[in-house]
This record gives structure tokens, C-alpha cells and sequence, in this order.
């Protein structure tokens, strides 16, 4: 029997030159937060990324389900590390189009993003 996948929509943006990007990618069936964090980073470890990924059950009305998992190098180990936990902000991105952010490189100057279901408003 084949298993099924999903596809998951989620944000890639580079700091570094104020782009960002909607890409797709294939997952089993059910997977979210930290094991959709952990494929993001593997796909992009070039990048050393910065993943953000909300749990599978996100954005339902089920109380306790708005979880964020964050997945990440540690600069302290340099290990790739990973945490989950309740947030407003896993509520908030649960009403975009996407599942995951994707942060990789350096702004050069401080700056704040805008996401939306418009895209990315990088403001200096």
C-alpha cells in the first residue's frame, strides 16, 4: 500500500536580500510541527535556516492545538535543535496559506517582517 502525502505550502524568506518565496513540499500524511520543521531544515541546511512550523492540528477550533515548533543550529553546541510549544503566533500564521517560515541568512541592517496572505513587507 502506498502511503499518502500531503503537500505543504510554506514561506522561504532571505534576509540577506530582502526576497521571499512560496514553495511546496511533500510529506506524509499528518506530519507537522517539529517533523515538518526537521524536513524544512534538511531540504535547506545549506542555508542554515531558522524553520518555523505549526503543529498538525493548528488553526482548529480543539483547544490547546496552536502549537509552533522551531527548529534550528544552536550556536552554543552546534547541534540542530528543536523545540515545540502553545502560541499565539502558531494561531495568527494558522489563518495564512502557509504551514512553515523558512528564515535563512542576515539582514544587514535591523529590520521587522510584515507577513500577510499578501506575502512578506520587509520594513527598515
Amino acid at each position: 500500500m502506498q502511503e499518502e502525502k500531503w503537500v505543504q505550502k510554506y514561506l522561504y524568506v532571505d534576509l540577506s536580500g530582502q526576497k521571499w518565496s512560496e514553495r511546496t513540499t511533500s510529506v506524509k500524511k499528518g506530519v507537522g510541527g517539529e517533523a515538518l520543521a526537521y524536513h524544512l531544515y534538511a531540504l535547506h541546511q545549506e542555508d542554515e535556516p531558522l524553520c518555523f512550523a505549526l503543529g498538525t492540528l493548528s488553526g482548529s477550533p480543539l483547544p490547546c492545538t496552536n502549537t509552533l515548533s522551531l527548529v534550528g543550529r544552536s550556536i552554543a553546541t552546534g547541534r540542530v535543535e528543536g523545540e515545540s510549544s502553545s502560541s499565539l503566533f502558531s494561531a495568527s500564521l494558522a489563518t495564512l496559506p502557509w504551514r512553515a517560515i523558512v528564515l535563512t541568512g542576515v539582514g544587514r541592517r535591523l529590520m521587522s517582517l510584515h507577513i500577510s496572505s499578501r506575502g512578506v513587507d520587509f520594513e527598515v
